[in-house]
């Protein structure tokens, strides 16, 4: 089953949403990731094998970090 990680700026309904659903879902406040940065963050999900859930704009256009030769 797919696992997803929620961004802190996912509200939480969204993730209440997503449970009922019968979902896995952690938050990053969870995790204590509070004020991270979009590469921690992005990361995390990495760690994690999780679909990342993110309501910020440049994250869901473009994963941060370095250029993956093609994309962008």
């Amino acid at each position: 089953m797919a696992h997803f990680f929620a961004d802190e700026n996912v509200f939480m309904t969204t993730v209440r949403l997503l449970r009922d659903l019968g979902l896995n879902v952690q938050r990053a406040q969870e995790l204590s990731l509070t004020g991270s940065d979009d590469l921690t963050i992005f990361r995390k999900a990495q760690e994690l094998k999780a679909v990342l859930v993110t309501n910020d704009r440049p994250v869901s256009v473009r994963p941060p970090g370095p250029s993956r030769g093609g994309m962008g």
